[in-house]
């Protein structure tokens, strides 16, 4: 088990502008651990929650008054630590007996726990009036993720042999009395502690967090799936460019054909994801902004090597010819047919992996918000019961390229396995375009 004690003489947490994250997820254990100034069931600690079944807290929670959860008490930390400019963030996941609608509030106090195991606050956070769903079978099943996310000062530092503490409130303002549950320590109710991102943290190996709201999940949806057209678009936009310098158009007249393509036609690649973007419903004003940051990152210029302008160069990436592609655009004039058959049909499988990638992502945040485990590294890369994770679907086009030996030497095996890598490292990276970080909570007076 690892401890808070991991985090040693440096920790530098980061403002929330940013998608890293060192979260502390709720533990409970029949024998109590060491926590300072003594021991406790109700812990945290950096490993996350592998267990099927969620641990329950709770009871009932009676019409204008506030149940208390456990608090739960981070390990000791080794050495001094300072929280550099951090969010705090608190993620739960929560039930009632049935739906109680927009009368709920819900509160965290975050303290510093000093050696002797008194307390001292360090932030008090609420968000209003949120909805809590009907549970079933004693709140086991049925849970939703809320967050509290707040900026804390810079500044604060917690000193060996202390660590933090978090408490979570539930303010019942509603007219009925509701039994309400907590569930956590569980690999589908990973309830948490984090400091660095405003939000609670996407998971795995992907940036970003999860939406506050279903509303904010929807948009993430509409988004990723208008990204995802408008990056294939480009990618087709690229192959008609490539084929037709291969056969004989000169480079402005091919450019100007892709640039209206692209972007500059009002039916082009951008325009129609920016139309998507204006009739996107539910969306905050950060996740706007984020999607536009993204989209002015992918319709970048070839001098950003994360535009798909400067990519390009990983498909048509074979110089025999002598020839560059031209207009803004990265790459090489193919040598020969076949070659350009290979690169063509690798743009096309970089396309349907990424926007596979992408799906994976959407999916695991509805099946976190449904409370179901979802596998989503098995989802975008090697699916070993059926062989059609997004990966095994690229790694089948590269068995066939290679089989049929048409490619360039920059497009062979080993080429193709680190441009499939790079792809989906770039996804999970981006995905806090899609899944944007934000602070959703206000300062408040916790009890």
């Amino acid at each position: 088990m690892k401890a808070l004690a991991s985090l040693t003489s440096v920790l530098a947490f980061v403002a929330c502008a940013s998608a890293a994250q060192q979260s502390y997820f709720f533990h409970h254990s029949a024998t109590p651990v060491a926590v300072p100034g003594g021991t406790s069931s109700f812990f945290l600690d950096d490993t996350a929650p592998a267990a099927a079944a969620p641990t329950l807290e709770g009871g009932p929670s009676h019409r204008h008054t506030t149940l208390t959860f456990p608090t739960f008490i981070g390990r000791p930390f080794a050495s001094d630590a300072t929280l550099m400019d951090p969010c705090v963030t608190v993620g739960v996941f929560l039930s009632a007996g049935a739906e109680l609608d927009g009368c709920v509030d819900l509160m965290a106090r975050i303290d510093r726990v000093d050696s002797g195991g008194a307390r001292s606050q360090l932030a008090c956070e609420s968000v209003t009036g949120v909805r809590v769903p009907r549970g079933l079978q004693g709140g086991a099943v049925g849970s939703r993720p809320f967050t509290l996310a707040l900026p804390i000062g810079s500044g604060t530092v917690i000193h060996a042999g202390e660590s933090v503490a978090v408490t979570v409130f539930f303010v019942n303002n509603c007219d009925q009395d509701r039994p309400v549950h907590l569930a956590y320590d569980a690999e589908v109710t990973p309830a948490q502690l984090g400091f660095g991102a405003c939000g609670l943290a996407f998971g795995g190996d992907d940036e970003g967090c999860l939406p506050d709201s279903r509303d904010h999940l929807k948009c993430a949806e509409t988004l990723g799936k208008a990204f995802t057209k408008a990056i294939s678009a480009v990618i087709k936009c690229h192959q008609k460019q490539a084929d037709g310098r291969f056969k004989g158009d000169d480079a402005t007249s091919a450019g100007d054909d892709e640039e209206g393509c692209e972007s500059s036609n009002p039916r082009s690649a951008k325009a129609k994801l920016d139309e998507a973007i204006g009739k996107a419903s539910s969306c905050s004003s950060t996740q706007l902004t984020v999607a536009a940051a993204y989209e002015a990152v992918l319709f970048g210029p070839q001098t950003n090597s994360s535009s798909l302008d400067a990519r390009n160069s990983d498909v048509y990436c074979d110089s025999a010819s002598g020839s560059p592609i031209g207009d803004d655009d990265a790459g090489f004039v193919a040598s020969n047919r076949d070659q350009l058959k290979c690169a063509d049909s690798v743009g096309k499988g970089l396309a349907k992996l990424i926007a596979t990638a992408i799906k994976c992502h959407t999916k695991k945040a509805h099946e976190i918000f449904a409370g179901k485990p979802f596998a989503e590294e098995t989802c975008e890369e090697t699916d070993p019961v059926s062989g059609k994770g997004a990966l095994d679907t690229f790694d089948a086009l590269r068995d066939k390229l290679v089989a049929i030996g048409i490619c360039p030497a920059c497009l062979d095996g080993a080429h193709l396995d680190a441009l499939a890598a790079d792809a989906l490292g770039r996804i999970d990276a981006e995905n806090e375009f899609l899944f944007p970080c934000v602070a959703n909570a206000t300062a408040a007076t916790c009890p």
